[in-house]
């Protein structure tokens, strides 16, 4: 293959380290996602990176996905990481399409997360008093109806006038949602009798 074929039709693994410095790859925030991204293209590069991106079929994808079955999430993370790498070769004119949309997420098991009952969060209450960080935390979810992901970054200049003023986590980079969510007074008794951060309200520890 002559030297300017092989440029335009290059090995995965030989572009890797552009794809991550690729936008679509640092805009991920959290530093974790990040990290578990590049581990499963690295991964991948170790099975199939010596091909050139046009001898990467749907069917090699699926194939890799259909192995991980017993573990959906890594399957899905696996299926997020080739559209964003695919992504990266359509820009650069290494392939006319997005061959990793065509491969579509597995359906997670189960039902999801357990949603807690009453009894449960009496339970929880009578182990974690008020003025602990655990309890601190449970309040900041039960009153505010945020995800963990929020209400770890709630703190003192959020709260205003009895309200919560916020840009949600999720989401933010893309589609930000900026909310006002009243204080309600069992979180402010609970926030009151707790050691706070001047950042965050909890603490580690």
């Amino acid at each position: 293959m002559a030297a300017a074929d092989a440029n335009a039709n290059p090995a995965f693994a030989s572009t890797l380290r552009p794809i991550t410095a690729f936008a679509a790859f640092t805009l991920i925030a959290f530093a974790g996602t990040r990290y578990v991204r590049r581990q499963v293209l690295d991964n991948f590069c170790a099975e199939d990176g010596e091909k050139p991106y046009k001898l990467l079929l749907p069917k090699h994808i699926r194939k890799r996905r259909d192995a991980r079955a017993d573990r959906p999430e890594s399957a899905n993370a696996f299926i997020k990481a080739l559209r964003q790498v695919f992504k990266y070769a359509v820009d650069n004119d290494y392939v006319v399409s997005n061959l990793a949309q065509a491969v579509p997420y597995l359906k997670a098991k189960g039902d999801g997360h357990h949603t807690w009952m009453l009894e449960e969060v009496e339970r929880f209450e009578r182990t974690h008093p008020i003025g602990s960080t655990a309890r601190l935390a449970l309040a900041l979810m039960i009153y505010t109806g945020q995800r963990r992901s929020d209400a770890v970054l709630l703190g003192p200049n959020h709260f205003k006038d009895g309200w919560l003023h916020f840009t949600q986590f999720k989401g933010r980079e893309r589609k930000p949602i900026t909310l006002d969510v009243p204080i309600l007074p069992e979180l402010q008794r609970i926030i009151d009798a707790t050691a706070c951060g001047t950042d965050t309200s909890l603490l580690n520890g």
